[in-house]
């Protein structure tokens, strides 16, 4: 059976779990566990990048005590499945729809995930698609794209809702350490120290941090170099319905996803059905599944272009998703009237400019980085204790990109960990 992360909600309101109760850990029981154990290292982001690095440090270093904390309420990033207040058969994906396996070096990943039950090939008809990208292997997830997260994180404790704030190089045991502050949903603090960090975050989070890492990254150029790292933003909208319409959704909606032309309109760029989008029942209106979900009531999810997302960012979502809900209707005029409807905005959806791309403009202009390789998947922060910068900004946004940067972030960790005992010793 597939492990999946127990998460740790420091939020006052719970929301429903997807595949059912978890257990739930503290960060104290995670921090006595560590204090044992020789190094201690903090991935900070439970998404795809985070999980991918977790993955690989405790295949390779099992010296390591490895603590992930994640802002959100569940752990999955962009790749997060959402659910509905008022009942928890209302679920959706609001990020990634669909898994595309572009470089054959990822495909024993995709096979894996594939044999464990945790996606799917995709057989739904995807109009509008590059014809390209449509003769690739794609893939969904029954359980929901936080599902696939989840199943990498292979029974990790995730602290959720511990949002990342401060890092100060201190002095700690044995040597230099970080000590990181963060702020649960409550408002309380939390600090533990860590002899290495890894940050996944969206870059514009990472720059925002308090404490002495700023002026780690000024030192060394890397704060002028990411400066000019660009996301694109776009507002989400799930739509669900009861399972009583479902024969007349099948009728007004023949399939899986629909890529929308600037022609056809200005705000929306892809609409997601996703009774048609899963091949296998587990997502079919009113049915379980053999992988743990509970029934998915039938959901239509649309994502808003890249223009109109970046006009319309500082609007208040609930008005602008509700000019996209009309939006859809107006392109699927048989829609029968939805009974939920959920806004979301993703200030960083994807990648515009990457970190790479960013550090050429950089150097350009006088600011180069001299200590680094700007194309690695992960960059380390030199002159201060074991930090690595990671996340699909210094990769590709998909997520094989994820993939590659928590990978080359842990490979990073350990050696940079490495370094450290041998100057202490």
């Amino acid at each position: 059976p597939v492990g999946r992360a127990r998460v740790r909600h420091n939020c006052a309101a719970d929301t429903a779990p997807l595949h059912g109760p978890r257990p739930r850990f503290g960060m104290a029981a995670t921090a006595a566990a560590a204090s044992a154990l020789p190094v201690r290292c903090l991935v900070v982001g439970a998404g795809p990048t985070g999980a991918a690095c977790l993955g690989a440090l405790r295949a390779n270093s099992a010296e390591l005590a490895v603590d992930v904390w994640d802002k959100g309420r569940r752990p999955g990033g962009r790749m997060s499945t959402s659910v509905s207040r008022s009942s928890p058969s209302r679920r959706a994906d609001l990020g990634a729809q669909y898994l595309t396996n572009h470089d054959r070096t990822f495909a024993p990943w995709f096979a894996e995930m594939h044999s464990n039950g945790v996606l799917e090939r995709a057989t739904g008809d995807i109009v509008g698609q590059h014809k390209a990208q449509a003769e690739l292997p794609s893939y969904t997830a029954p359980g929901g794209m936080g599902s696939v997260v989840e199943a990498m994180l292979q029974g990790a404790d995730v602290s959720a809702a511990t949002r990342l704030v401060r890092l100060e190089a201190v002095a700690g045991d044995g040597g230099q350490q970080w000590a990181a502050t963060a702020v649960e949903a409550s408002g309380s603090e939390v600090c533990r120290n860590y002899d290495c960090v890894v940050l996944t975050l969206p870059v514009p989070q990472l720059l925002a941090l308090g404490g002495s890492v700023g002026a780690a990254l000024e030192t060394s150029n890397i704060a002028s170099a990411l400066q000019g790292v660009r996301y694109s933003s776009r507002f989400a909208l799930s739509m669900w319905w009861e399972d009583s319409d479902a024969a007349e959704l099948l009728d007004a909606v023949p399939w899986a996803g629909r890529y929308v032309s600037p022609d056809e309109s200005a705000s929306l760029r892809f609409i997601s059905f996703e009774p048609r989008m899963h091949s296998s029942g587990e997502s079919r209106p009113g049915e379980g599944g053999d992988c743990g979900t509970a029934p998915r009531a039938p959901a239509l999810v649309a994502h808003s272009s890249v223009s109109f997302g970046a006009e319309r960012l500082e609007e208040d979502k609930e008005a602008v998703c509700a000019e996209l809900a009309a939006e859809v209707r107006r392109l699927i005029p048989a829609l029968p009237d939805p009974c939920d409807v959920r806004p979301h905005k993703w200030r960083f959806s994807q990648v515009v400019t990457s970190a790479k791309d960013a550090a050429a403009a950089a150097a350009a202009s006088g600011s180069g980085l001299e200590t680094l390789d700007p194309a690695a998947a992960a960059w380390v922060v030199p002159g201060v204790p074991p930090l690595v910068l990671a996340g699909d900004a210094f990769a590709a946004s998909n997520i094989e990109g994820c993939l590659r940067s928590g990978r080359a972030a842990a490979a990073a960790a350990v050696d940079a960990i490495r370094s450290a005992s041998k100057r202490r010793c």
